[in-house]
Order: structure tokens, then sequence, then C-alpha cells
């Protein structure tokens, strides 16, 4: 008799949980395009990954604070969304 049985995973912790720009554009109802420009300005924190830093993820984290602090989605819903306020830089 062999044991079938499968362990569960570990559980994962949430900072280990990434999005890519399309999937972060996808969940604010944004362009790919306005979350480089996020990102680019330092208003949505990324990490660079790969060999060239090419890949860039967001973090589920860091996603839910900046929707919490910085993001205004627009009215009606699902239309994209802009920020709260603009920065100075």
């Amino acid at each position: 008799m062999s044991n079938d049985k499968k362990r569960p995973d570990p559980p994962r912790p949430d900072s280990l949980d990434f999005y890519t720009v399309a999937e972060t554009a996808a969940i604010l109802g944004v362009s790919e395009k306005l979350v480089f420009t996020w990102i680019k300005q330092n208003i949505l924190p990324a990490i660079r990954l790969g060999p060239g830093r090419r890949l860039i993820r967001i973090r589920r984290t860091d996603l839910e604070r900046f929707v919490e602090t910085d993001f205004q989605p627009s009215t009606p819903p699902g239309r994209g969304g802009s920020l709260r306020q603009e920065r100075s830089q």
C-alpha cells in the first residue's frame, strides 16, 4: 500500500503573492501604460527580477496599500480610475 495522500502546501506569506503589470492593470481597470507610469514615478512600488531586471512584479500587499491610500476608482465602477490627489515630486 502506498501513501498517496498529498501533503497540503505550507501557508504562503502575503508578501510572496505577486501580480504582473497586466494583472495589476486588469484589477484596477486601467491601462498597462498607466501602471508603468505609476511605477516609474515611484507611486506604485514594484520589484524588478530576472536578467537585466526586465520582469516587473507588484506585491499584493503593495497593491492593496496603493488602492487604500492613492487610487480613486472611477464612477461608475469598472471604468478605471486615477490617483486620489496629485503628488508633488
